[in-house]
């Protein structure tokens, strides 16, 4: 696999690395892995990613293909992440390739995270955001560009 074949994100998570489970990797089943009552078994691809929004969890990914997610674990870091995938898909840690963070993907990453383009505020830190594909603004942004202009009427 090609690093410009990794995508930016899987199921709404930024990816940070990713693996695929080829041959040179040893299926050791360590994990119980549970999802709707059933164990999740071997999975084709393992990504590293942080959540685009809200409490920014690092999580381990399982997946069937490069964007069907299958499970997923949070994990306390990246390096975390890197030891649990470790410990049931032996020989993983050799796999890892960073995912391209090219100057588009890093935009459509920064929109991902629902942001004010202005202040830089979260979407849980206001009380609303608006905009479009292009920019975001919050509502406090709003109110202080109104008053700006009206103050200068």
């Amino acid at each position: 696999m090609k690093i410009s074949d990794i995508p930016s994100s899987i199921g709404g998570l930024q990816i940070l690395l990713f693996a695929e489970n080829d041959d040179s990797v040893k299926f050791l089943d360590q994990l119980n892995l549970i999802v709707n009552n059933e164990k999740i078994g071997e999975s084709r691809y393992l990504a590293i990613c942080r959540e685009s929004h809200g409490e920014k969890n690092v999580l381990l990914v399982f997946s069937d293909d490069s964007s069907n997610i299958k499970g997923l674990l949070t994990v306390g870091s990246v390096s975390d992440g890197m030891e649990v995938a470790e410990k049931s898909y032996k020989g993983i840690t050799d796999n890892w390739m960073e995912a391209d963070c090219s100057d588009e993907k890093k935009e459509i990453t920064a929109f991902e995270l629902n942001k004010c383009t202005f202040c830089e505020k979260l979407s849980r830190e206001v009380a609303g955001l608006h905009g479009t594909e292009k920019a975001l603004i919050c509502n406090e942004c709003i109110e202080y560009f109104y008053d700006l202009v009206n103050k200068s009427e």
